[in-house]
């Protein structure tokens, strides 16, 4: 049964966010039309160029934000509003409706955070390539600038490009499973309260998004604190950055996947309990 209802909720969400994800790539196709067709060069460019980075920034961080705000409206409208009577009493466990919810949430938030990552990546590739002294993708070798340049991606992330990319995968997606499961976990926790069920599930979000940045910042600063008080000393400057990001890529990847499965047990706890529908 978990089947059919992962079929009728990609049907139901595949009509608003493939077209969130096409407008990603419009607007990542446009800007390298602008970026080749050297309509930025010039006095005119330099004005509107500040302009143009600012509404391409704006217009990422919203499709983001639209993907996971749509996927918490549609979980909560759907289970625990009028939709959640009809909902409620089909033939599968609480579980399963949850389940349905977060594997296709997940899917969607993750190719969106993926998209969002690869667009700038994209135009500045290509601004590189267009200037006719493509350093960045010399950076990206690994010989890195040449001519005795100690600067290379591995030098200076301390990985090789394969293995950092490997590494944002898994952190995009601990991070698409928290960001996920703090909207629902929050949603779930308004049905415990008698009134103005959606208000507090809103308050309980920015109770457990805060949290999370605190617990994040802390588990990232500690242990680079012995680091940082070394950086002044000549023999460890060169290797600060690497092992700096190190620790930075290491605490966040720990952080948000131990975040991820203490929501997504809470969120199971509370999935289980009786529906008290408004």
């Amino acid at each position: 049964m978990l089947g059919k209802l992962l079929k009728y909720e990609w049907n139901s969400v595949g009509r608003i966010l493939p077209y969130v994800n096409l407008a990603i790539l419009v607007i990542t196709a446009i800007g390298c039309v602008v970026l080749s067709s050297g309509a930025l060069n010039g006095a005119f460019g330099a004005f509107l160029t500040p302009l143009l980075f600012l509404f391409y920034i704006v217009s990422l961080t919203s499709f983001m934000l639209l993907t996971l705000l749509y996927l918490y409206v549609r979980f909560y409208r759907n289970l625990y509003s009028r939709e959640g009577y009809l909902m409620h009493t089909l033939p599968v466990t609480p579980l399963q409706l949850f389940h349905s919810k977060l594997i296709v949430g997940f899917f969607w938030t993750f190719l969106n955070d993926l998209l969002i990552i690869l667009s700038p990546v994209g135009l500045v590739v290509l601004a590189d390539k267009g200037s006719g002294n493509p350093s960045i993708l010399q950076f990206f070798s690994e010989d890195g600038l040449g001519q005795g340049s100690p600067f290379s991606f591995r030098t200076v992330f301390g990985y090789s490009l394969p293995g950092f990319i490997l590494l944002l995968l898994l952190l995009t997606a601990v991070g698409c499973f928290s960001a996920l499961l703090t909207g629902y976990v929050s949603i779930l926790l308004g049905q415990l309260v008698e009134k103005y069920k959606a208000a507090a599930a809103v308050g309980f979000y920015f109770v457990f998004y805060m949290a999370n940045q605190i617990i994040s910042s802390i588990s990232i600063l500690l242990p680079n604190f012995q680091l940082l008080a070394a950086s002044s000393e000549p023999d460890a400057v060169q290797n600060f950055l690497p092992r700096y990001l190190h620790g930075i890529f290491s605490a966040s990847l720990i952080t948000q996947l131990v975040i991820g499965i203490i929501l997504y047990l809470v969120c199971v706890l509370l999935a289980r309990r009786q529906v008290n529908l408004d």
